[in-house]
């Protein structure tokens, strides 16, 4: 019911994220930051485009979750529409089945 209108990898929901930290320390800082856990990196994300839309957000955008004390960033690597209008479920957000 959905299709891919815009991506990082041609037709592909997610892509590998460079740098994938959430935390980034800045420049000319002595404080380093350790990563806590592996939901402390970015990960890919798929948008649908009406969330897309909703939230001022494109490719490459970071969007940034806690879902019941979990934090989680992900960067948008696909953008989703839906062509089909109904009773069917659909998800705004798609993460990868490990995250």
């Amino acid at each position: 019911t959905e299709f891919i209108v815009s991506s990082v990898e041609a037709d592909q929901l997610y892509a590998p994220i460079e740098n994938a930290t959430a935390t980034e320390t800045p420049e000319n800082s002595s404080n380093t930051v350790q990563t806590k856990s592996a939901l402390d990196s970015v990960v890919p994300l798929s948008i649908l485009d009406t969330a897309a839309e909703m939230l001022g957000v494109g490719l490459g955008d970071r969007v940034h979750f806690n879902i019941q004390g979990i934090e989680i960033t992900g960067q948008i690597t696909s953008i989703r529409q839906r062509y089909e209008r109904g009773p069917s479920p659909y998800f705004y957000f798609l993460f990868e089945p490990s995250v």
